[in-house]
């Protein structure tokens, strides 16, 4: 014996199952954009490449997304070096990757002291002794990117609780 209204019911679940996906996808992206704008504007600045460096990168499911930091020193102004570095638990084995040198040496970084040094009006001679110190000590941890996701991540499962309907 046939069941009387399993059309009605079956299309019921589609359409509701239609609306959870748009409204996820939907709920996904705006968090996506809340954490790029959130890290963009928590990105230290010298001349802004960093911050410029920040974006968006949604799966082809649209079901979740990556923040891209498209600068090779992103992760040491985010977790700091040398001595000075400072890793949230939890993203431990996430930062590891980024130990050791990756291909700088103090040539280069004291070029580029040098040049900060002239933008910020200070005298050529401090160049070296800043970048001494750097080589030595390494540079403070200036989170952006963990923050921004914290800050957003907190109010994404409550949100799609509620557009879900509980």
């Amino acid at each position: 014996m046939p069941l009387k209204g399993l059309k009605s019911v079956l299309s019921a679940f589609k359409f509701f199952q239609h609306n959870v996906t748009r409204e996820t996808k939907r709920l996904v992206f705006e968090n996506a954009e809340d954490v790029e704008f959130e890290a963009i504007k928590n990105c230290p600045v010298d001349m802004g490449g960093l911050r410029q460096s920040i974006y968006k990168e949604m799966t082809n499911d649209g079901f979740s997304f990556r923040i891209i930091v498209d600068k090779e020193y992103g992760p040491y102004i985010e977790f700091g070096t040398k001595s000075k570095v400072s890793i949230p638990a939890g993203l431990e084995e996430y930062a590891n990757q980024f130990r050791g040198s990756k291909g700088g040496n103090f040539d280069v970084l004291l070029e580029n002291i040098k040049e900060w040094v002239k933008r910020h009006g200070l005298p050529d001679e401090a160049a070296l002794p800043i970048a001494m110190n750097i080589a030595r000590f390494g540079i403070t941890a200036r989170p952006f990117l963990i923050p921004a996701y914290n800050k957003v991540g907190i109010d994404f499962v409550g949100e799609l609780k509620k557009t879900l309907g509980g």
